[in-house]
């Protein structure tokens, strides 16, 4: 970077001594301010310039002053000289602007929009930014398109002039057109006859005849340059005056810097030839290159004088000859001396730049002069500054002038040149960083060495290739870091450490202590100062933990990471990949609704500050959360933003999307195009190299094949993916294979193998934490889950598992005491309302209506019930809008009081009460009476049969009374209680007769009693007590039972047992 006293002369207003005030052109401005945008257009030495500075100091206006060169049509380089520019004159704000990075590039013009709004929010009302030698920029400079639409954004109070040589670039048209711009062109910046006349008065201490005068201003045109050469002419006393309207300026000046050297001394004149090599210069600098002690008096004399040579004043003084002189002087001098020494002092002019911070100016010196070694020098000196400005394009720039013969014999040139193309041209950078990995070898260079080989990994890993291709160069670490060598500088040690911790996340070698890594990673990230370090270090460590599936770990580091990521020295791309992150790990943690969010945000951040690379990946996580979720219109939509945008997507990019797209096909029954996409996935994943998303590839085509009938062939990919999860010691890919393989275990009806995996699996999730299997596939966790509780397999981390993921059950309802719904009503022989097992409470008064309209909604059968047979019920003198009215609001009480938005939800004038929030005891009390009649069509010995005990044995004790029991009769009452009632009794009279026919008459006695708690009248199972009583040998207890049966018919009914009861006692009792 250049230095302090260079920088300063970019963005410090030139000053020249005893200017003249033009009051005529002051108010031409200050109408033309109005307009925003000010372009001051005139040719050389027509004093544009002076007249902007000395107007900003005739109005005491505050200003930010910028002179613009060839080397700003880098927009890093730009952005760097303009944010010191806004320091100096903001400089109460300390937060220094930010500088484009390379990934920012493609979306620069947003970079520049979100910059310029934060530059203008800085600067004082009444500022003016004033760009100077605008045509420096090169015509094909993207710089200027970011002024057009920078100078659409400009707010009241600030405006923008531009000085240039030029008319404004065609590319401001329509900003002209649109009145948005105001020209001062030549017309008006030429002098006027008075302006002449005030030039004339304050060079001459006395007055001259204004015949004079009016003849020198005749002689120049206008042209202020050339006035004040035929002036000092006249003063001199020397010749007639010069008709300049005839010759251009660099003519006129010559002619003129000609007679004033003729008049110079030798030594002084000697001075100007050899310090007009330098393109700007203190006192101190020409002092040293010319050998005069007086040199700045000389400089200083030159300005007081208008001699051409301005000044910016600072800690020291910068003079810098007006571009017209300073050719005039270098042409004179190739006249004058040798090549020979004109090379000895330009060298020594390069010299005394680069020790005053002038490195590029030196630079540029050294290039023109073909000083290849010289130049190389400071190229690979200014190189680690430039790549942390984000300054790789000129960097590149710098680097490609040299010849191929030379930049290729350096290798620490190689490495830079890599470092400037990594993010633009990977596989080029690779080539770079390898070759200069063999030349540092043959150096012995220890520090290149891993400097070079932390290039590599990075090149590889951003670069198009296999991620396999990282395999020998982690092995060449290995033989790097022998015993006993000495540490390497700690910049040096971190990069490497990040660089084999990301190659760790990406391949998981068996053979590395990956955990000894990380943890150096960690150590830095806690040592180190610089906040983006830090973050790279810990974003490195948080992907290593998630594929390895230490998700406690990477949880408790990404909230670090989100912290951490508020601070402005952290770039956009790292956000975004911190994003994408956290995306990545709330979906494999069952978090999808925060997934959706964080993808959202992660957008927005990429469209507002240009950086879209992360983008595809983002939109594959939504897309994966809305599956997830079941909402299919979303998923198809990000899925489509992901397939518009995959002819430029990396190839794990890529098979993310096939990955996805498969899952969606199987969603719609698409075997087809759940194949292919699959297929396509893991093949590309075969390619990358990463285990992870090759793992994961396997699962998929293992479910895919399974669906399409093809179990064997399913069994191979899962058994080929569980073998890459063990061997990478990714334990999750392990917990979700086995989770996985007791899936297709028990759809098979292979039981102890499915409960075998289902053991090791969920003991797995256990200890690492897992509560999500990622894989979209609806049934799975449902299945296993609902097994594990029947079984009784790790059931406190099932009904975590459920909780997390909201479950509904799959297959044979659990007991309701297992599964760990959100909410449970309770209606049988009672009336509760529990949240999270506990009951829920409100005040009598508040909650009577919403609970009642709950208890009607269950009575109505709980789904798609018209809004208008509840209000029928609720309010039957209500009519037209009172009842809805009176509708809405119960129905808001209700969903206050239960806590849970979702738990009733109301679709075209239906409400339905959502069995994925709430468990209510009749429903499932029904759903299990369903599967026990559909049971019942098997015959003897049908394996459905001896299923349908266990549930009707569940729904027996589900029901502990009669529905709403505290409620009175009513119509929208009566036929649920006794639907629910009259099924209760048929599913005792199935499981009863199933116990007798299997002679278990001691659990049939008690199946019977059950019932007869229900309902005393039922003399069916008095018969059937009274049978399995004798059956069991126990004549007596049937006999108490029969006495039972009559004094309960005849106290209530009125009536005797029936002939069959009869008929059972009789063959009891001896004749």
């Amino acid at each position: 970077m250049a230095g302090k006293t260079a920088t300063i002369a970019k963005i410090t207003r030139p000053v020249l001594a005893g200017s003249y005030p033009r009051r005529r052109l002051f108010r031409l401005i200050d109408r033309a301010r109005k307009r925003q945008v000010l372009w001051v257009s005139s040719p050389p030495g027509s004093g544009k310039t002076t007249l902007v500075s000395s107007y900003l100091t005739d109005r005491k206006l505050p200003f930010l002053w910028m002179r613009l060169e060839e080397g700003d049509a880098d927009p890093a380089t730009f952005f760097h000289y303009l944010g010191l520019a806004a320091r100096k004159a903001a400089p109460r704000i300390r937060k220094p602007l930010p500088v484009p990075t390379p990934e920012q590039y493609p979306a620069i013009s947003l970079f520049a929009r979100r910059y310029f709004e934060n530059l203008f929010a800085r600067l004082k009302a009444g500022s003016v930014i004033v760009f100077d030698d605008y045509q420096k920029i090169p015509a094909d400079s993207e710089i200027h398109a970011i002024f057009r639409d920078v100078f659409s954004l400009l707010p009241p109070g600030i405006s923008v002039v531009a000085i240039s040589r030029e008319q404004p670039p065609p590319l401001f048209a329509r900003l002209r057109a649109g009145h948005g711009m105001e020209v001062i062109g030549w017309k008006e910046i030429r002098l006027s006859p008075k302006e002449t006349e005030g030039i004339a008065h304050l060079q001459w201490k006395g007055k001259e005849a204004r015949e004079t005068i009016r003849t020198l201003h005749d002689a120049a045109g206008g042209w202020a340059a050339g006035f004040v050469l035929l002036l000092e002419k006249a003063i001199r006393g020397s010749g007639e005056p010069l008709k300049l309207l005839q010759h251009k300026p660099q003519e006129i000046l010559d002619y003129f810097a000609g007679e004033i050297l003729e008049n110079l001394d030798e030594e002084t004149h000697s001075f100007l030839l050899k310090s007009a090599y330098f393109p700007w210069m203190t006192g101190r600098m020409a002092a040293r290159l010319t050998g005069l002690p007086r040199a700045g008096e000389i400089l200083s004399f030159l300005n007081r004088h208008n001699y051409f040579t301005e000044v910016r004043p600072g800690p020291e003084s910068v003079y810098e000859y007006h571009p017209l002189f300073r050719d005039f002087l270098l042409s004179r001098a190739v006249e004058l001396f040798s090549e020979k020494y004109i090379r000895r002092v330009r060298g020594k002019a390069a010299a005394i730049l680069e020790e005053s911070g002038y490195s590029e100016e030196a630079a540029g010196i050294l290039r023109e002069m073909g000083d290849w070694e010289a130049y190389g020098r400071i190229v690979g000196g200014q190189a680690p500054s430039l790549a942390r400005q984000g300054r790789t394009a000129t960097l590149a720039e710098w680097l490609e002038i040299i010849p191929s013969g030379i930049l290729e014999e350096d290798p620490w040139l190689l490495y830079w040149r890599g470092t400037a193309r990594l993010s633009s041209r990977p596989g080029e950078s690779r080539l770079d960083f390898e070759e200069a990995f063999r030349r540092f070898s043959q150096r012995k260079d220890r520090d290149g060495l891993f400097q070079a080989w932390a290039g590599v990994v990075d090149a590889i890993i951003y670069g198009p290739g296999s991620l396999k291709t990282l395999d020998p160069w982690l092995i060449t670490l290995r033989k790097m870091g022998k015993k006993g060598t000495p540490p390497l500088p700690e910049e040096i040690d971190s990069r490497v450490t990040c660089a084999m911790v990301k190659a760790l996340s990406l391949r998981m070698p068996p053979d590395v202590d990956r955990g000894m890594w990380a943890d150096r990673a960690m150590r830095f990230a806690q040592a180190t100062r610089d906040v983006s370090l830090k973050f790279t270090a810990l974003l490195n460590v948080a992907y290593y933990r998630f594929h390895g599936g230490d998700f406690r770990e990477t949880g408790l580091l990404l909230e670090s990471l989100r912290e951490l990521g508020r601070s402005p020295e952290v770039s956009p791309l790292p956000r975004l990949t911190l994003c994408w992150l956290d995306a990545a790990y709330s979906n494999v943690n069952g978090m999808h609704g925060r997934c959706r969010k964080v993808v959202v945000e992660g957008l927005e951040r990429a469209e507002a500050t240009g950086v879209s690379q992360m983008n595809f990946l983002l939109k594959g996580h939504g897309a994966l959360s809305s599956l997830h979720m079941g909402d299919m219109a979303t998923a198809k939509e990000f899925l489509h933003g992901m397939a518009s945008a995959l002819s430029a997507a990396n190839p794990w990019e890529e098979a993310f999307y096939h990955y996805l797209a498969s899952w969606e096909a199987l969603h719609r029954a698409d075997q087809e195009n759940a194949l292919f996409h699959s297929d396509r996935c893991l093949v590309t994943c075969g390619e990358v190299g990463n285990p992870w998303t090759e793992a994961l590839a396997l699962l998929q085509k293992a479910f895919v094949l399974q669906e399409g009938g093809k179990a064997d062939a399913a069994a191979r990919h899962l058994r080929r993916a569980h073998r890459l999860g063990k061997e990478s010691g990714m334990h999750f890919i392990r917990f979700v294979c086995l989770l996985a393989g007791a899936y297709f275990s028990l759809l098979k009806g292979k039981e102890k193998s499915g409960l075998s995996s289902l053991r090791a699996g969920l003991r797995i999730g256990r200890e690492k934490g897992y509560f999500d299997v990622y894989l979209w596939r609806p049934g799975l966790l449902e299945t296993v889950a609902s097994k594990a509780l029947e079984k009784g397999i790790e059931t406190g981390y099932v009904r975590d598992l459920i909780r997390r993921n909201a479950l509904l059950p799959d297959g044979a309802l659990p007991d309701p005491e297992g599964w760990p719904w959100p909410l449970k009503l309770c209606t049988l022989g009672t009336f509760d309302l529990l949240q999270e097992e506990k009951p829920l409470t409100f005040p009598r008064k508040a909650r009577h209506k919403p609970l009642l309209m709950l208890k009607v909604l269950v009575a109505l059968g709980g789904k798609n019930v018209p809004e208008e047979q509840l209000t029928d019920i609720l309010w039957p003198d209500a009519e037209g809008d009172l009842a809805h009215q009176s509708f809405a609001t119960t129905l808001r009480r209700l969903r206050s009081m239960l806590g849970e938005e979702k738990a009733v939800s109301l679709r075209e004038g239906r409400v339905t009460l959502d069995p994925r929030h709430c468990w209510v005891d009749a429903f499932a009390f029904e759903s299990l009476i369903a599967r026990i009649d559909a049971a019942s069509l098997g015959g003897e010995g049908c394996p459905e049969k001896a299923r349908a005990m266990s549930v009707a044995s569940k729904a027996i004790a589900l029901y502990r009374g009669p529905f709403l029991p505290g409620e009175v009769s009513r119509p929208w009452l009566v036929g649920m209680r006794e639907r629910l009632r009259s099924k209760f009794l048929r599913a005792v009279e199935f499981l009863g007769g199933c116990l007798e026919r299997e002679g278990q008459w001691a659990e049939a006695i008690s199946c019977y009693r059950k019932g007869l708690e229900v309902d005393e009248l039922a003399e069916v199972f008095y018969q059937r007590l009274m049978v399995c009583h004798l059956r069991a040998g126990q004549a007596a207890e049937a006999v108490a039972v029969y006495g039972r049966c009559r004094n309960a018919l005849s106290s209530e009914l009125g009536i005797s047992p029936s002939l069959e009861t009869e008929a059972i006692v009789k063959g009891i009792r001896p004749a």
